[in-house]
């Protein structure tokens, strides 16, 4: 995958985490993605696999992230 879309897509995942007040760890509970490879993808440190992208960028483009807290 390109580096600029890989930047693109940790800029994205930075801003998505802003929006909606998650860490890492809340993050990677809702996307099923580990905290390290999360860490790792918006450091630019591994090659996102195009499943990968298209999972993250439909989570990215939902209105609001389901957490564990709203399956309750």
């Amino acid at each position: 995958m390109k580096e600029k879309k890989l930047e693109h897509l940790a800029e994205e995942i930075v801003k998505y985490q802003e929006k909606y007040h998650l860490t890492d760890a809340e993050l990677a509970l809702t996307s099923h993605f580990s905290v390290e490879r999360i860490h790792a993808i918006k450091a630019g440190q591994v090659e996102v696999r195009p499943e990968e992208y298209g999972e993250l960028q439909e989570l990215l483009a939902d209105e609001e992230p389901v957490t564990s807290d709203d399956k309750q």
